[in-house]
């Protein structure tokens, strides 16, 4: 707190003209969080944030992600925009994790499988089917 209320930590003090940015989940049950209090409530200020495909799209593009991954969150909607979608961090986990697979030729067993046992835990077996059959298909 003595970071955020005076800019200071023990003998280490921020250069003048910092600003501390946080984030927090919100405390809407999706989340094991709490509530900030009161005090620490009006010491800073809240701007809630919504996913957006076209942004996403536009930081994977220069992030190492592949182009097959951001054209199925792209062109699939079905994967990304119901309320119990997994979030664009969980889908990127995923498509990091698979970043070695060369995903534009024929991916072998071992590789399909590898891709349904991440994907399954990362973003859930019936959203990696969904890209499976994309990448099968060559969309």
């Amino acid at each position: 707190m003595n970071l955020i209320l005076d800019g200071k930590y023990g003998n280490w003090t921020l250069p003048p003209g910092c600003t501390i940015i946080l984030s927090n989940n919100p405390n809407n049950g999706s989340y094991n969080v709490t509530d900030v209090d009161v005090a620490g409530a009006d010491r800073k200020f809240t701007i809630n944030l919504k996913p957006d495909i076209n942004s996403w799209v536009m930081w994977a593009s220069g992030n190492g992600i592949k182009e097959e991954c951001i054209n199925f969150l792209y062109k699939c909607p079905e994967v990304r925009d119901n309320p119990d979608a997994p979030s664009y961090r969980r889908w990127t986990q995923f498509f990091n994790a698979i970043k070695n697979l060369n995903l534009r030729n024929d991916v072998g067993n071992d590789d399909l499988t590898y891709v349904y046992n991440i994907g399954s835990i990362a973003v859930g077996s019936g959203n990696i089917l969904a890209f499976k059959s994309f990448i099968a298909n060559h969309l």
